[in-house]
């Protein structure tokens, strides 16, 4: 195993850690794209600074790094890209406004993509986890907190109330789906984002 430091938003760091690792590894096989930064806020809590430094982090990075291993993908034909997004981008909520619309626009970008890269034997797929028990989870409560008038304890009781499996979701969970989809046991799956949520979700799709 190798480790390559690089910055998700900077585009030159992007074509750095692809070339590193294209070099050291013979090719990319498999690519999956987990950045999570988008703090909670309502509109009015979140300057245009951070809706940048957002974008450019998750939605462009996303992008970036996808199209960066596409190619080698391709000819190849065989590769997989997983994009970890979020529950928020079907979600509306106004105190994760920028994630949520982020994500939104994630989830499109995930199905227009897997339908391009399909034909060529590359697989891609997003995954929506909701509430996830990791630090950045409990900075996300922490920053509801700030403009709810709750307790990070008191916000987290809540969401765990409307999980029907009783509990939030761990790393362990997601990784098992990811290992799943990257597997050829999913070579008949493409384009489609999978909720992972404990049953939380509320509508159809």
């Amino acid at each position: 195993m190798i480790g390559i430091a690089g910055d998700m938003g900077n585009a030159d760091d992007i074509s750095r850690v692809v070339d590193e690792a294209s070099s050291a590894l013979g090719g990319i096989d498999i690519l999956v794209n987990n950045a999570g930064s988008s703090p909670a806020g309502r509109i009015e809590d979140l300057d245009d600074e951070t809706w940048m430094a957002s974008f450019e982090l998750k939605f462009m990075g996303y992008m970036r790094l996808s199209r960066a291993v596409l190619p080698g993908m391709r000819a190849q034909k065989w590769g997989r890209i997983v994009n970890i997004i979020g529950g928020g981008g079907h979600s509306p909520r106004p105190g994760y406004i920028l994630g949520g619309a982020y994500n939104a626009a994630l989830i499109n970008f995930t199905r227009a993509l897997g339908k391009s890269a399909a034909p060529d034997g590359v697989l891609v797929n997003g995954i929506n986890p909701s509430s996830i028990d990791t630090p950045r989870w409990a900075t996300l409560m922490e920053q509801r907190s700030r403009f709810e008038g709750k307790s990070p304890a008191e916000i987290n009781a809540g969401i765990e109330a409307n999980i029907p499996v009783g509990r939030l979701g761990t790393s362990e969970d997601i990784a098992g789906l990811v290992a799943f989809l990257c597997s050829e046991r999913a070579e008949f799956l493409a384009a489609i984002n999978i909720n992972a949520d404990g049953g939380a979700s509320a509508g159809l799709l």
